[in-house]
């Protein structure tokens, strides 16, 4: 019988999401940080959730754009899997919006794809 399995409230639903969200976010967005440390190219990370940017430049005292760059770490990260955009004037900034279901597992698998994408150049 249906009736007899217990339910969620949306508002459950949508708590849980957020809560989850904001946790696997943090944990993309302080991953790519820490990985600004070893590539130069990262010249910025922000977002809210798991929505990440991050903005890929030729030069970090002057954030020049680099366009080229930021085409070879979408294409490689498709390559491994990963589907990301650039967006942004520039054509610079990697826009990460994963599911809402990625997991904290499958976020680290993003952040160490990128490192790969990024060490290749």
């Amino acid at each position: 019988d249906l009736h007899s399995f217990p339910t969620r409230r949306s508002s459950d639903l949508k708590e849980g999401l957020v809560q989850h969200a904001a946790r696997v976010g943090t944990i993309l967005r302080e991953g790519i940080a820490e990985l600004a440390s070893r590539h130069e190219a990262i010249g910025d990370v922000r977002g809210v959730g798991m929505f990440v940017g991050v903005e890929l430049v030729a030069d970090r005292a002057t954030r020049a754009p680099d366009r080229e760059l930021t085409t070879r770490v979408v294409n490689r990260m498709r390559d491994k899997g990963v589907l990301l955009s650039a967006c942004a004037t520039g054509h610079n900034v990697l826009k990460i919006r994963p599911p809402l279901v990625l997991s904290a597992e499958q976020a680290g698998m993003v952040i160490d794809t990128l490192n790969e994408a990024l060490t290749a150049g």
